[in-house]
């Protein structure tokens, strides 16, 4: 085997494609990451806007039956 060819196919070639493949590890991680986030954001936001539609239903509950007790009190 020629000099040449032994630094080629060194320990250097192993380590360059063992961090290629942990580089598609960490990609992989993140594009998994982001999803969640996306998801968590979009949950949020819904459930943001429930909390608000709970809110407004019970603040009409409370009108409902307080006109009902003042009705009853005539």
């Amino acid at each position: 085997m020629p000099v040449a060819a032994a630094f080629v196919k060194g320990p250097t070639c192993e380590r360059a494609e063992t961090q290629t493949e942990g580089m598609v590890g960490i990609a992989v991680l993140l594009v998994i990451i982001g999803i969640v986030l996306l998801l968590l954001g979009v949950f949020v936001e819904a459930v943001k806007f429930l909390l608000w539609i709970g809110l407004i239903i019970l603040v009409i509950g409370i009108i409902a039956a307080l006109m009902r007790f003042i009705r009853r009190q005539s």
